[in-house]
């Protein structure tokens, strides 16, 4: 397989549903569609369950919502209670490996850890809270930001910690992390972004799509 880095063997080509909402996993074990041969010309987002779109039905996702707006294919790489620093990798990876024209990236909860064990597949590495104190996680963070391409589209859900922190990440680097998304509605689980709110955030990001 060509890119394995970007699969998730675990949920490759399987179907589940929870609540009503059903999610249906490509070859590579993402919520998506399968790739086309062309990639450089696609939108890559990157991100944890809010990037997934759980709770949501497949038409109200963000890569879903965003490729209608676009008519471009959007990608989706996520994975449930990702830290971000398996986001960073990817990013990373997809900038280095595959470089499209348009990464964005969905930073998560400061408190998202991993296992440093790389014997482990991604999804056993995730550890939800990690030992670093509020101070340590937000100064990872923004060595996170800092490190992240300067063309990458960076964003950060609603619903994440110490975001009254965030003029802080602001005043320690130069790339532009976009205004957090208000809110205005919630999808089944009462938690993760209903399809308004993904709407808006669709809308705002297709201003800055090459």
């Amino acid at each position: 397989m060509i890119y394995p880095e970007l699969y998730i063997k675990s949920r490759a080509n399987i179907t589940r549903k929870s609540k009503g909402v059903e999610y249906q996993y490509n070859s590579r074990g993402f919520r998506d569609d399968e790739w086309p041969e062309n990639l450089q010309d696609c939108i890559f987002i990157v991100g944890a369950s809010t990037i997934m779109g759980y709770g949501s039905h497949f038409k109200d996702t963000l890569i879903q919502q965003l490729q209608s707006i676009t008519n471009k294919r959007v990608i989706n790489i996520s994975l449930y209670s990702a830290s971000n620093d398996w986001i960073f990798r990817k990013v990373r990876f997809i900038k280095n490996q595959i470089n499209p024209k348009n990464i964005i990236v969905s930073w998560v909860y400061f408190h998202f850890a991993e296992n440093s064990d790389t014997s482990l597949s991604d999804e056993d590495r995730r550890i939800e809270f990690g030992d670093l104190s509020v101070q340590d996680e937000l100064l990872h963070f923004v060595d996170l930001v800092n490190k992240t391409p300067k063309d990458v589209i960076q964003t950060i859900i609603p619903q994440a910690h110490h975001l009254n922190l965030l003029p802080y990440v602001h005043s320690y680097n130069t790339t532009c992390i976009l205004p957090v998304q208000e809110q205005v509605d919630y999808a089944i689980d009462n938690i993760h972004n209903g399809p308004l709110t993904t709407n808006n955030l669709a809308v705002q990001l297709n201003e800055l799509i090459l």
